[in-house]
């Protein structure tokens, strides 16, 4: 996440974001569409996406209607889920 500049311009036209990922090489950028957004601004976001994200990552993006807060109110920037396996050495 620290590659990811919260203060960049191309999140200019999404009201709020949160970063999900439940399979390694996978993240889905869910998001609330400002009115402003468009086609063209979506595709500059996806594009801007992928460099800061890297070559190796698959990147959807989902608009959604909301984005739920933790039990104490924050907001999440990233949920992840991803299963861990550790092996013996």
């Amino acid at each position: 996440m620290t590659a990811i500049n919260f203060h960049d311009d191309i999140f200019d036209h999404i009201k709020q974001f949160q970063f999900y990922q439940e399979e390694k090489g996978k993240v889905t950028f869910c998001y609330i569409p400002k009115p402003t957004l468009n086609n063209s601004i979506l595709h500059d976001v996806r594009r801007r996406l992928l460099v800061k994200l890297g070559d190796d990552m698959e990147l959807e993006l989902k608009a959604v209607n909301d984005i739920p807060l933790t039990q104490r109110g924050k907001h999440r920037f990233l949920i992840q889920k991803l299963h861990i396996e550790f092996h013996d050495v």
